[in-house]
C-alpha cells in the first residue's frame, strides 16, 4: 500500500481557539485517538486502553475520532465510553470537517490500529499540525513515523508500553514539541503534495 500525501496547509497554523471551539478543557493534556469501530479486535483493545489511561494519567481529555455510519455499533461504543464513567472527559467527533480543530486542540495523536487509508491520512494530517503522533508498528506506518525522533511506534498487544511513552510526553512538554516539530518537517519534506 502507497502511502497517500496529503496538503499540510489546513494544518500548518496554530489555532489558539481550537479548545474553545470545541468546548475543551483549558486545563487538561488532551488526547486525541481514533479508532475503527468496525473492527471487534481494535474495539476491545480500545476499551482496555480507555480504561488504563484514565487509571494512570491524571487531568487528561480525550477526543475520540471515528467515522462510522452504523448507529448500532456507534451506541454499543458510546456505552462502553459511559461505563468509564469519564464523560465529562471524553468528546466524540465523528465528522472528518472538525479533524483539523480536533488536530489542533491537542497535544498528541494517538492511532492504536491497524493503518487503513482513513487513519494513516490522520496520522499525515497530525504530524503536519506539529503533533507527536503514537501508532501501532508495521510497515506502512515506519514509512511515516520515525521512532523516537517523530514520535513513537508500539506494538500491538503492549498497551503498557503505550501508556509509558503517553506518561514521557506529558512530563515531558519539551520532547513533545521537539518530537512535534521533527514530525511536521518530515510531512513538508516528504509526505506533502
Amino acid at each position: 500500500m502507497k502511502i497517500t500525501h496529503i496538503d499540510p496547509s489546513p494544518f500548518l497554523q496554530p489555532e489558539q481557539d481550537a479548545r474553545y471551539y470545541l468546548q475543551l478543557p483549558m486545563d487538561k493534556w488532551v488526547i486525541c485517538i481514533t479508532v475503527p469501530l468496525d473492527n471487534t479486535l481494535c474495539t476491545e483493545y480500545f476499551s482496555v486502553l480507555m480504561k488504563k489511561l484514565f487509571d494512570v494519567l491524571a487531568d487528561i481529555h480525550l477526543i475520540v475520532l471515528f467515522d462510522l455510519d452504523d448507529a448500532t455499533l456507534q451506541e454499543k461504543f458510546e456505552n462502553k465510553l459511559k461505563s468509564l464513567g469519564k464523560q465529562s472527559n471524553i468528546t466524540i467527533i465523528k465528522q472528518t470537517r472538525y479533524l483539523a480543530d480536533a488536530l489542533k486542540a491537542s497535544d498528541v495523536f494517538i492511532s492504536p490500529t491497524f493503518v487503513y487509508e482513513n487513519h494513516d491520512n490522520r496520522i499525515l494530517k497530525a504530524m503536519a499540525c506539529g503533533l507527536p503522533v503514537i501508532t501501532l508498528e508495521n510497515e506502512h506506518t515506519s514509512e511515516m513515523i520515525i521512532d523516537e525522533k517523530t514520535g513513537y511506534l508500539i506494538d500491538f498487544n503492549n498497551i503498557d508500553n503505550l501508556i509509558e511513552k503517553l506518561s514521557t510526553l506529558k512530563s515531558n512538554q519539551e520532547l513533545a514539541n521537539s518530537l512535534g516539530k521533527m514530525a511536521q518537517k518530515r510531512i513538508l519534506e516528504n509526505f506533502s503534495i
